[in-house]
């Protein structure tokens, strides 16, 4: 699979960065600790600057132990006997907010150059950092913005790649947009409708992975993940952060809720709503959706 870590141009010293943007926090860790890449901290990578709040602390410990590299801002104390590299701030999502805020301004997020043949492409809506593989086909009035196109990839016309989802989060009982530096790597051979809509990623990557189908009117949120060989049939809506496996086939109409992992080989019925994992090789229908066999 691609990778979802979203990468920056340069590497970040820790400390210097600290000192210069007039950042208080108590840090824990190696002096010299750098991050060269954001990612969420479910899906931690070396050398990454994630945040984890105290409440979810259990739910990822063992990502912070096996990833010492990384550097994990938090509001939980006691994380230091985790982690190598601890930030601690009573609101670390803000405090990554601001963080990323900077690097944005000053420009430190990896941008490709605009690679596509302009007279092929005369009637398709082509933004910033977009990059196009061999032999693909792209319909009318298609929009695509900080996404990786692989070789032989169809488009149908009215679809919209690569643009902000709606990541919102609560900040003095206020809903307030998360800032979205992630993009859209769509690999080999895969068949995108039309009138879809695929968003960017927020900290990490929105996948498509190789052989991927993909039907009309389809809803794709921002951080989904979707593994080799699955249909994803017409009307399906992926709420962000869903993450599908290999082989699967999603049913016309049906709905994933956020953050849920549909594993590998499984058959999602027609207009399911499925709120909670599914695990491999199932079979499952419904509202809610319940598993009614095996593959």
């Amino acid at each position: 699979m691609k990778s979802n870590k979203v990468k920056l141009t340069q590497k970040i010293y820790l400390i210097k960065f600290l000192k210069k943007n007039n950042i208080k926090a108590r840090y824990y860790g190696n002096r010299n600790a750098y991050f060269d890449s954001l990612c969420p901290v479910n899906n931690l990578s070396k050398n990454s600057l994630a945040f984890l709040e105290k409440k979810y602390f259990l739910n990822f410990k063992i990502n912070i132990e096996r990833n010492n590299s990384s550097i994990i801002i938090t509001d939980n104390k006691n994380d230091y006997k985790v982690g190598k590299n601890i930030l601690i701030s009573n609101k670390p999502r803000e405090l990554f907010i601001k963080i990323l805020k900077i690097l944005i301004n000053d420009h430190l997020f990896k941008v490709n150059s605009l690679i596509y043949d302009s007279k092929k492409f005369q009637k398709v809506n082509i933004m910033n950092n977009v990059k196009i593989g061999k032999n693909c086909k792209i319909g009318s009035n298609v929009y695509l913005a900080n996404c990786e196109i692989g070789n032989n990839v169809k488009i149908g016309p009215n679809t919209t790649i690569g643009y902000e989802g709606m990541t919102l989060y609560k900040k003095n009982k206020k809903s307030v947009m998360f800032p979205n530096v992630g993009k859209i790597i769509i690999d080999d051979n895969v068949t995108i409708g039309s009138n879809c809509s695929l968003m960017r990623g927020s900290i990490s990557n929105t996948i498509i992975s190789k052989n991927v189908s993909i039907s009309n009117q389809v809803n794709i949120g921002h951080n989904v993940i979707i593994l080799e060989s699955t249909i994803v049939s017409s009307g399906a809506q992926l709420i962000g952060g869903v993450s599908v496996g290999s082989k699967c086939m999603l049913a016309a109409g049906c709905k994933l809720n956020a953050n849920i992992s549909i594993g590998k080989n499984c058959f999602v019925g027609l207009g399911s709503v499925v709120i909670k994992n599914v695990k491999k090789n199932t079979k499952v229908f419904g509202n809610p959706a319940k598993k009614i066999s095996t593959n």
